[in-house]
């Protein structure tokens, strides 16, 4: 068979890489295309047609053992270095211990060759008069009676495990680097590289070789014997897969240079649409507002392709195909590009697709009258709300999509394919010019890399333009925006201001000068390019004059991903780099370093016996279901979730292992084969359980808070069911800051200590501790709102609504006691560094006691709204004092009032009763007064 080329090699890698079904990290196009410049190494018709024989004739579990065995030894080239049974060193034929079972793998390949260096330790030096070293096992084997499925659990134990979860766990202990799980039918080849890195996996299908034949080449080019011997070091299957996990890197950077790219095209949309109607469209809309919503844009988008390629949404539904799909969106936008491009500069059909799109999945939608009587289950959720951003539909705020119609903002059609492209086709500039286009499978982009790319979004935000500001090259992701007339003063000062300035502007990256001062003269000296210049006259809208005062700098403005020079009239709103983010310290969290801290810090806490007691894995038992859900883990940066993500799979898992070991019979699918990897469904019954009674996060920035909630929807998702309930457990709000312990409240006191003796007397109470008592109650009525909200079962929209009315209720009262507490917060912030801070607390608290006294009088009735926010004005003004000029608004998290379901002792919320024995935090904290940790457990020590 002859090899394919140029692009036929690409879209060949293309095909195999998507067909194998992988979780990244898996092989990367890049790194395949690199090794395989002509294509995938071809076998022959004879060989193919031994293959379709053998497989015909494997039906029995016996026959499909003599498949297997001629598949690796004579297929693949093993022979005799494929050992299996009594001939498999002892070390492999202990195997490694788990919970509750021995992991061993039933064969291994040992190539007489040397091991290739780069996985663990380095090889030892031979010793001239030494004999060789053994050979060492470059892939082990896990065959399973025919018929497993790799991703089922055994049921011979209680450890909830899938074989491919075992076999990583083998790989891991003997310093193997990959694994192969088969039943003879599906090839799992398992990945794994160091702690830092999570398994990787792919899957060929021997029942599929004969008709996808791409299938039977690249599974003999990847594991054939001459892929291990003859190949290069970093062109066998071990370095290769190591290079991919590097070159993913890759792919999570440009991906958010893009969406960045993205968003600020979407902004420039709504913004040239407000200009057009005279600044109607955005008023009463703040600009953080404008980048938040097309932040969320972007989100939907993501996770809309997401659930598509993932089998969630019903993608192969003809109606869902024609009226919602986002893929068959991209390709009929191509194709009416290619047909009549004016059309799609000059209609808005496609933008109001993603809005109905957004709509559907949010209320769900029957269709009753087309052919086949389409239905889509309401998700929910206030990603995909329509009335998070009405003026995105062109509503005003306030203002319901159910109850009138609205006309949205024209962003073209083109605009629209952008954004697409942007998001499904990753384009990378090599040092020779040359671009690689790759297409981009987020089957293939785990969470944590989603989440890394949305992350980078909080370092930009959008300012309103009070002049010309062009857009000007840069170093991707610091691109800078100059004003017209700061450019036109450096002009007037001399060609050498003008330089020194814009090599400063446009050379820094993360702080450090790169040198672009030839660059910038090159920029500046070079005519100015026709395209560039009829751009820049449509940016300007047929302003010649304001055109000529530009050209000069044209060449230095970059392009949109439409290729139009960015330029921003006065008055429009744009995107632009704070660094709010970066300057903050933040950093991105690998998914290895998060599922690596979160099993070290649950782990004890999920088993007993467990690592506390024993090293060794086998005596380990699982804590019971009930104390599983019990546990609460907090981040209180959560940033994008990458930790909380982590801590729900990993409970998620230890869920099932405690379901098995109680006879819970959800657990019996899991040892059953299936076609569809995607349909583990106890496993997201499990996280879904979790997300709502385990996990909980805090972040001072509410669009983190947005993007944690994102990438907990992705973890939990479940085809036909809503979105998970996380509005009680992922909060905005600065961690550092507010009480800490309810007897801060009960004393109304930042230091319970200092206030304990005081004699309380407020305005509307005859008797303080009446006032007291009220303060409790609100806390008891909140609390069991919360505690009803968490045993409400996810399954029905129905039941979501049901939760978010319990969370409104809830929160309501909890409001109340958070404004008390901000008084309290501010009164500390504003007494720090006096001479006297205790008795100028104790002041200051108490010029307090009216204002709460007329708050808690007020609550339930018509006026406390309007107490309630001369409350908030004081707490904001003590607050925000010493607040420097360029931070944010201070918004402490109190985290017995944020979480009341978390900080009561359950023993004493199962046995309060409303007399004057109330419940306090006091006993019951984790932490005594210090600040939150990662996790508050509640099992016995």
């Amino acid at each position: 068979m002859a090899r394919p080329k140029g692009g036929r090699a690409a879209a060949q890698h293309e095909d195999w890489l998507n067909l194998t079904a992988p979780e990244p990290p898996w092989f990367s196009l890049p790194v395949v295309k690199r090794a395989f410049p002509q294509g995938l190494d071809p076998t022959s018709e004879e060989e193919r047609a031994e293959h379709k024989i053998r497989w015909s004739e494997a039906q029995s579990a016996a026959d499909r053992t003599d498949y297997l065995d001629w598949l690796l030894r004579d297929a693949l080239g093993w022979g005799r270095d494929y050992l299996t049974g009594t001939e498999l060193p002892d070390r492999l034929a202990d195997g490694v211990a788990g919970p509750d079972a021995t992991v061993a793998p039933s064969g291994a390949y040992l190539p007489a060759t040397p091991a290739p260096v780069g996985f663990d330790s380095e090889p030892d030096e031979p010793d001239g008069e030494d004999p060789p070293p053994p050979p060492e096992p470059r892939v082990l084997v896990f065959a399973l009676p025919a018929g497993t499925w790799p991703f089922a659990s055994p049921q011979s134990d209680n450890w909830s495990a899938t074989h491919v979860q075992r076999a990583a766990r083998a790989c891991r202990h003997f310093g193997v680097p990959l694994a192969l799980v088969t039943d003879g039918d599906y090839l799992t080849l398992v990945h794994i590289r160091d702690k830092e890195t999570p398994t990787g996996w792919g899957t060929w299908r021997a029942s599929e070789f004969a008709s996808e034949p791409v299938l039977l080449s690249s599974f003999a080019s990847m594991l054939g014997a001459r892929r291990f011997t003859a190949a290069e070091t970093g062109d066998r299957p071990a370095a290769l897969l190591a290079e991919s996990v590097d070159s993913q890197a890759d792919i999570t950077d440009q991906l958010g240079t893009q969406v960045r790219q993205a968003v600020e095209l979407l902004v420039n949309a709504i913004s040239r649409a407000n200009l057009d109607r005279n600044g109607t469209l955005l008023e009463g809309v703040g600009s953080h507002e404008v980048y938040e919503a097309a932040v969320t844009v972007m989100m939907r988008l993501v996770f809309l392709l997401r659930a598509e390629e993932s089998g969630l949404l019903p993608v192969d539904d003809l109606d869902y195909q024609r009226l919602y799909a986002i893929r068959m969106l991209r390709e009929e936008l191509q194709a009416g590009r290619q047909d009549n491009p004016e059309a799609l500069e000059t209609r808005s059909t496609a933008w109001h697709r993603l809005l109905a799109t957004a709509r559907a999945v949010h209320s769900g939608v029957q269709h009753h009258h087309l052919t086949h009587h389409f239905v889509m289950p309401a998700y929910g959720g206030a990603l995909f709300d329509p009335d998070r951003f009405p003026f995105l539909e062109g509503r005003s705020g306030g203002s319901q999509w159910r109850n009138g119609p609205g006309t949205p903002i024209p962003v073209t059609d083109l605009d629209v394919l952008a954004v697409l492209d942007a998001l499904l086709t990753l384009r990378f500039r090599a040092a020779s010019g040359v671009t690689d286009t790759r297409r981009l499978s987020y089957r293939q982009v785990d969470v944590e890399q989603i989440g890394h790319v949305y992350e980078r979004l909080l370092d930009h935000d959008v300012l309103v333009a009070d002049e010309v500001v062009l857009g000007c090259k840069g170093q991707a992701g610091d691109e800078p925006e100059i004003a017209l007339s700061d450019l036109e003063t450096q002009q007037f000062d001399g060609a050498g201001a003008l330089l020194g300035f814009l090599t400063d502007k446009t050379g820094k990256s993360g702080g450090h000068q790169v040198g672009t001062k030839r660059q910038v003269e090159k920029w500046l000296a070079d005519p100015v390019d026709r395209d560039i210049r009829a751009g820049l006259l449509l940016a300007c809208q047929n302003d010649q004059t304001l055109v000529r005062r530009i050209e000069p700098f044209a060449n230095l403005l970059r392009l949109d991903l439409r290729g139009r020079p960015i330029v921003f009239l006065e008055g429009a709103v744009y995107v632009t780099e704070t660094g709010r983010n970066r300057d903050s310290g933040t950093a991105y969290t690998t998914r290895g370093l998060a599922e690596e801290l979160v099993e070290h810090a649950l782990a004890p806490l999920c088993y007993r016996p467990g690592p506390a007691q024993t090293a060794d894995e086998s005596q380990w038992r699982i804590r019971p279901s009930s104390e599983i859900l019990d546990l609460k883990v907090c981040d209180p940066a959560v940033g994008s979730g990458a930790i909380l993500v982590a801590a729900c799979r990993y409970l998620g898992n230890r869920l099932v292992d405690a379901w098995r070991a109680e006879g819970d019979p959800r657990t019996e699918e899991l040892a059953t084969a299936d076609d569809d990897p995607s349909r583990l469904d106890v496993v997201v019954e499990a996280r879904r359980l979790v997300a709502e009674r385990c996990c909980y996060g805090v972040d001072r920035n509410p669009m983190a808070v947005e993007m944690a909630k994102l990438s907990m929807w992705l973890t939990t998702v479940a085809r036909y069911r809503p979105f998970s309930f996380l509005d009680h457990a992922i909060k905005c709000g600065d961690s550092l800051l507010g009480i800490w312990n309810f007897d801060q409240l009960r004393h109304l006191h930042f230091d319970p200590a200092a206030g304990r003796d005081r004699t309380l007397s407020f305005a509307g109470f005859t008797d303080g501790r009446d006032a007291i008592s009220r303060l409790q109650d609100l806390l008891d009525e909140a609390l069991e709102l919360r505690r009803s909200l968490q045993q409400l079962p996810s399954h029905s929209r129905a039941n979501m609504d049901r939760k978010a009315e319990l969370n409104r209720s809830s929160e309501q009262k909890l409001t109340v006691l958070a404004a008390i507490a901000d008084l309290l917060s501010g009164a500390a912030l504003t007494i720090a560094g006096e001479s006297n801070p205790s008795r100028r607390l104790t002041e200051m608290s108490d010029t307090d006691l009216n204002a709460i006294g007329e708050l808690l009088v007020a609550v339930d009735t018509v006026g406390e709204a309007s107490v309630l926010k001369r409350v908030h004005q004081r707490a904001r003004q003590r607050l925000n004092a010493a607040k420097p000029a360029e931070a944010p608004l201070r918004q402490p998290i109190h985290w017995p009032i944020a979480f009341p379901e978390v900080f009561l002792n359950n023993h004493q919320k199962d046995t309060h009763t409303h007399t004057h024995t109330h419940t306090t935090l006091e006993d019951s904290m984790p932490w005594s007064a210090t600040r939150p940790s990662l996790v508050e457990k509640r099992l016995e020590p």
